[in-house]
């Protein structure tokens, strides 16, 4: 695995441009929900809230191909809590690397 690709949703979309949009903007709008609901249980303190939307996330991000966040949703299971500010950051870095791969043409 590499960086992000379409690969998958372009063979399930068979080439149909609209269908793709709407996959993409399908993606976003679940990326950007999955998002707030991670970081407000990071507020909260919520592990299992946060391991809730690892769980979520982890088939798309296979699905895009996007092997740094697939690591870095390992990273987060095998952690101590003690490092978690670290993997935030890196997680809200791959968040914007998802929302500026998913930007509407």
């Amino acid at each position: 695995m590499s960086e992000l690709s379409l690969k998958y949703y372009v063979s399930i979309s068979k080439g149909n441009t609209e269908l793709l949009n709407t996959f993409k903007a399908l993606l976003l709008s679940d990326f950007k929900s999955m998002d707030v609901s991670f970081f407000l249980a990071v507020e909260d303190h919520n592990v299992a809230a946060m391991r809730e939307q690892l769980h979520k996330i982890s088939p798309i991000a296979f699905n895009l191909n996007f092997s740094q966040m697939l690591d870095l949703i390992e990273r987060y299971r095998c952690c101590d809590p003690e490092e978690f500010d670290k993997l935030h950051v890196e997680m809200k870095i791959c968040l914007a690397k998802i929302y500026d791969f998913l930007k509407p043409d």
